[in-house]
């Protein structure tokens, strides 16, 4: 690295990836804003130490930024190692010895601190039984080292090398505050840039230590000499060029939000990872278990509200459940419903108490990280109880069972093919007696007679899903009880022919 050459190859890594870097987080932070400001649903930033590449279609697979990071830290190490042998004269020996130069040791151990830090970036991408947040501690390790060698770096050295290189230290020492910070506060964004800002003022400062000391021209005008005037000039250099690369990074985000750019972030593993605009509402779950959920907290909702408190308040009330929409994102739930002119108003007052039951009850289940918020609505149109029967019936029937409905109001989204049995039990009741007898009308059923009902049927599948659960387990322990007992025979089997051989 004593060279020009040696100088610039380091700073242009530093400076490239502080460029890449702070492109990437500014996508990323217009994204969340944009996400944050379309859905109710607060979307919150999280830092990391490596993104993806907006040109791979593939990048959310494989780590290419880390890759990237260890192939320049081989470059630079085999760098120091080729340029570092020296064959020459040994005074005290009287002949030419081969030698290497303890600056090229410490720029090789300083790339081997990067490399390192790379290696485990991609250990945390390939999901490795690692502790949280290693990579942000590795990278901490990374830059440390490096101020640590650059510090004891400059004994022997005239006054302007001294100088520039202490100020070097300084910007390094700012990475190991920064990326501290970083690592304490995840979701602060002013700490990601100030690491990047570091990390930028690296890479333009060895370009200008290059230049200070190693000026290609012979030309004395660009000869640094050890004086006051020079010195103070060098340090006015450095702060303008920290103040040049907050203003870069400031007009790159401003730039970059402005022109509203259309890459989505996935949500699988890591709010960095860019995508093309296959972008779901999703957040933080896949498709199949926020529906999955769904199916679940609705059937939950309906035995609250068939029973316990909130069946104990709207008792003796025309009260009638028509649907329950929950949404796949799970941002809100919706609970629809329907009762007479008259009561309506009384009604909705009932509910409020009533939400306030559901929201506690959701919140001990546990069903849902964080709570959603509980909407009571009234549906204007009432329930077609002729048809509902139909669609539940053909909806618990096979294929080859089905019915030709009955030519009534489609209502078909009132109901989640799962849960049917559970809402015509809460919603109506066929009520079929055992001995043939004449059927009831339904329409004269009570809110008691449905809450009974509704009540025993929940017990029902309770029972019936516990059994089987029973039956299965049963099932194990029998298969691995004839297992133990063949290995059993077998053993003695094996004593006696061991016995009869001797």
């Amino acid at each position: 690295m004593g060279t020009l050459l040696g100088h610039i190859v380091p700073g242009t890594f530093f400076t490239i990836f502080a460029v890449w870097w702070g492109f990437c987080i500014a996508i990323k932070h217009y994204h969340l804003r944009n996400r944050t400001r379309k859905s109710s649903k607060s979307h919150i930033y999280h830092s990391t130490t490596t993104f993806t590449c907006l040109c791979c279609p593939s990048s959310d697979k494989i780590p290419i930024e880390s890759y990237v990071k260890i192939f320049c830290a081989i470059i630079g190490m085999l760098g120091e190692f080729f340029t570092g042998f020296t064959h020459l004269y040994n005074d005290t020996l009287k002949r030419k010895t081969w030698g290497f130069g303890e600056n090229n040791a410490q720029h090789i151990t300083m790339f081997l601190g990067f490399g390192l830090a790379s290696l485990f970036e991609i250990f945390v991408h390939l999901k490795y039984s690692l502790p949280d947040g290693i990579d942000f501690l590795v990278n901490i390790l990374a830059y440390g080292i490096q101020g640590f060698l650059f510090h004891f770096h400059l004994h022997g050295r005239n006054e302007i090398d001294i100088h520039v290189h202490t100020l070097l230290v300084y910007a390094i020492s700012f990475c190991v505050l920064a990326a501290i910070w970083e690592y304490n506060r995840p979701n602060q964004i002013l700490a990601t840039y100030a690491r990047i800002a570091g990390t930028f003022l690296q890479g333009v400062w060895f370009h200008a230590i290059g230049f200070i000391l190693y000026f290609p021209s012979n030309d004395p005008y660009w000869i640094w000499s050890p004086s006051h005037g020079h010195i103070l000039l060098i340090t006015v250099i450095f702060i303008w060029i920290s103040l040049a690369i907050c203003i870069f990074l400031f007009l790159q985000s401003t730039i970059i939000w402005t022109t509203e750019h259309k890459e989505y972030f996935s949500q699988s593993t890591d709010e960095s990872i860019i995508k093309r605009p296959k972008h779901t509402s999703y957040d933080h779950i896949g498709q199949k278990r926020a529906l999955h959920l769904s199916k679940i907290l609705r059937a939950f909702l309906i035995d609250r509200i068939g029973s316990g408190e909130i069946g104990d308040i709207l008792a003796g009330k025309n009260f009638e459940l028509t649907n329950i929409i929950i949404p796949v994102d799970l941002n809100r739930i919706e609970i629809l419903w329907w009762s007479s002119e008259q009561e309506a108003p009384i009604i909705e007052d009932l509910l409020k108490s009533a939400g306030e039951e559901l929201k506690t009850a959701i919140r001990y289940a546990q069903l849902l990280p964080n709570l959603p918020p509980v909407i009571f609505k009234r549906d204007n149109a009432p329930a077609k109880r002729d048809h509902i029967n139909h669609l539940l019936d053909t909806a618990d029937m096979g294929s080859s069972e089905i019915v030709t409905p009955p030519v009534v109001t489609e209502r078909t989204d009132l109901y989640d093919s799962d849960r049917t049995v559970i809402l015509r039990k809460l919603s109506i009741d066929e009520n079929k007696t055992m001995n043939n007898e004449d059927e009831i009308d339904t329409n004269q059923l009570s809110v008691e007679q449905l809450q009974r009902r509704m009540k025993a049927f929940a017990l029902t599948k309770r029972m019936k899903r516990v059994q089987e659960q029973r039956s299965a387990v049963y099932g194990l322990m029998a298969i691995e009880k004839e297992k133990e007992n063949q290995e059993h025979f077998a053993l003695h089997e094996t004593i006696d022919t061991e016995l009869e051989r001797k």
